[in-house]
């Protein structure tokens, strides 16, 4: 997914990296950006994080749903899910016990499905980061919790931009008063939730300035190797 189309997991992973390797990365997107102008679309790679994120939400709405046994049959369907997945399955039980310490979920709970949001105002009107894939569970006829998953091998989530991230999604994600919001950087088991933080109010602009920075550096680096 290129920077002008950016998941929020992703644009999460790049602002808080330091300056060298964010520009680093920067033109490492740029360049396969140009490359597939020129040489037509790749071959899109396997998403590992996919059907693990999958067989999560269904883990918790499902109490006959074993993740660990679920986790165990990707692997033996994909070898090369070994090493990473039970890393997921750890971080998800932990991260997902303090949403839901957090969280007064009355059951039976089931999941609300297809609930993407575009956010952050930007200058270049054809860039665009994109919510999706959350985790939305609803107990009692009321929407109890909003969980969105931070993927990054190399980048630890950290509270300050965590804190951007919960204030995008309770501005474009919106539920009502009883909900929790949270952020769970699912690799390393840590959950971020909205009712422990206290928002400026300034973040969603923050977070575009950072968005804006990160998109011009981008068109740089695209004519700098040859884009348009």
């Amino acid at each position: 997914m290129a920077v002008d189309r950016l998941q929020l997991s992703k644009l999460l992973d790049i602002v808080q990296r330091p300056r060298k390797s964010r520009i680093k990365f920067i033109e490492r997107d740029a360049i396969r950006s140009v490359l597939k102008e020129k040489l037509g679309s790749p071959t899109v790679g396997r998403d590992f994080y996919g059907d693990f994120w999958a067989d999560a939400k269904l883990s918790i709405v499902k109490p006959d749903f074993d993740l660990a046994t679920a986790t165990a049959d990707r692997i033996k369907a994909n070898r090369s899910r070994r090493n990473l997945y039970p890393r997921l399955l750890a971080g998800f039980q932990r991260g997902w016990l303090t949403i839901r310490d957090h969280t007064q979920i009355i059951m039976p709970a089931s999941l609300r499905h297809g609930v993407t949001a575009k956010v952050i105002k930007v200058e270049d009107a054809t860039a665009s980061v994109t919510v999706s894939n959350l985790l939305i569970v609803r107990g009692g006829g009321l929407t109890s919790s909003v969980t969105y998953p931070y993927f990054s091998k190399e980048t630890r989530l950290g509270p300050r931009t965590a804190r951007l991230g919960l204030a995008l999604l309770k501005k474009y994600v919106p539920q009502n008063d009883n909900t929790e919001y949270a952020i769970m950087d699912v690799l390393r088991g840590t959950a971020f939730l909205a009712s422990d933080v206290d928002f400026s109010g300034a973040e969603d602009d923050l977070i575009s300035e950072r968005y804006n920075a990160i998109v011009n550096e981008w068109r740089v680096q695209r004519r700098l190797h040859g884009g348009v």
